[in-house]
């Protein structure tokens, strides 16, 4: 069985996303980090624990969280994008090492105009810059996986978008303008969601950024992320597994104002 690990949305130097509590600033400061940033760090230590053996990583955008520009940056808790760098490689140095690793380009306005931060990931972390979007092929296997951060849509309607990417794969594929691609992973939108379908498997894998409160998410407000990260598997038929490991959060039903 091979196995391949799918993370993505850490969103390091948000108020609510992964933070190492012990990660020192180029400033020789170490941030204080809140009880529910405390709880997250917990369960990415607890995954950890749970995960068999893998050999390969998709690192699949928004690892850092960036100035926050959607929310004046109030929701950044370090606003030096290479602290934000540092924390995310502190963290993810342990599910990485000695795994191969490919990294997408995420949000850009998670990122800076002037830095591309995904492809500085990459570089430290010895991986595969895949830009925007790839098809990856593990040696051995004829299972083709096409990897991106995300495209334009609404999470409410999830199935809508998986469904609308499914359809145009096979077009694609039979106009011969696109390899034969078995399995479909995207992230953006913090929620585990899995169907297959002619063959196909879609994924969107979950996130690490705790309850959203920003201005911006109020129409879909009480569609809030699910936490945690998923297993690709392919056999030796090409057969292919999808098992999600998620958590809950204790802390993140305390959302409530009490006058």
């Amino acid at each position: 069985m091979r196995n391949i690990l799918l993370l993505g949305d850490l969103h390091c130097g948000s108020t609510e996303g992964l933070w190492h509590p012990d990660f020192i600033t180029r400033e020789g400061q170490k941030i204080k980090i809140s009880p529910l940033q405390e709880e997250l760090y917990d369960k990415w230590l607890l995954l950890q624990e749970k995960l068999p053996d893998y050999e390969a990583v998709f690192l699949l955008g928004d690892i850092t969280h960036g100035l926050g520009s959607k929310d004046f940056g109030k929701d950044v808790i370090d606003c030096d994008l290479h602290d934000q760098l540092q924390c995310a490689i502190k963290l993810l140095k342990p599910v990485t090492k000695g795994k191969k690793v490919v990294v997408i380009t995420g949000s850009r306005y998670h990122s800076s105009i002037d830095y591309d931060i995904d492809r500085g990931l990459a570089e430290v972390l010895h991986a595969k810059f895949g830009g925007a979007i790839s098809n990856i092929r593990l040696k051995g296997t004829d299972v083709v996986i096409n990897i991106a951060h995300g495209i334009g849509s609404r999470p409410i309607y999830t199935g809508t978008r998986m469904n609308q990417d499914v359809f145009n794969a096979i077009l694609t594929e039979h106009l011969l303008k696109m390899p034969e691609v078995s399995v479909i992973i995207r992230a953006h939108f913090h929620i585990f969601s899995y169907f297959a379908i002619y063959g196909k498997h879609y994924i969107y894998i979950p996130g690490w950024n705790t309850i959203r409160k920003g201005r911006f998410v109020t129409r879909w407000y009480f569609r809030q992320p699910d936490i945690g990260a998923v297993l690709l598997s392919i056999d030796n038929d090409n057969n292919v597994y999808v098992k999600p490991y998620l958590f809950k959060l204790k802390s993140e039903r305390k959302n409530i104002y009490v006058l």
